[in-house]
């Protein structure tokens, strides 16, 4: 019986030691184009304007919701995932953001539609609070 209760008190102990990764906030920022002579699939972290705006341009229009939005890089720093040109429809959703240690994990969904008559370039933008901004960026 004592055996039984160490075993079951040694594995407790490690089940407490193991961490479990932790969500992370983001915001998905919207109205945004990817800049055409970027490079095609990649996956960015940028935390600098200067930098930002290498790859992505504003792409505001008229009406509710049309401005893009507001990245405060003093604040915040922004996480890129594109994919490569295709000619069918696809949506990228971000499912989470996890810290695992020194990391910072992205998990997205990717859906394909219909093909189109045109090309497009898929990515997603998060904007992410600045206290992450020393963490590695994985998927």
């Amino acid at each position: 019986m004592k055996k039984i209760i160490m075993l079951l008190c040694a594995a407790f102990l490690l089940m407490g030691c193991t961490k479990s990764p932790k969500a992370v906030e983001y915001q998905v920022a919207k109205n945004y184009f990817f800049v055409n002579n970027s490079p095609r699939s990649m996956s960015l972290k940028m935390t600098t304007e200067l930098e930002f705006g290498k790859y992505f341009g504003m792409a505001a229009f008229m009406g509710k919701d049309g401005q893009p939005t507001e990245i405060d890089f003093k604040k915040q720093f922004v996480i890129a995932k594109v994919l490569p040109e295709t000619d069918t429809l696809t949506h990228i959703t971000p499912l989470s953001l996890t810290e695992e240690g020194k990391t910072l994990r992205l998990k997205c969904k990717i859906t394909r539609g219909k093909k189109q008559s045109y090309t497009m370039q898929p990515f997603v933008l998060l904007i992410v609070d600045r206290k992450y901004i020393d963490k590695e960026v994985t998927e």
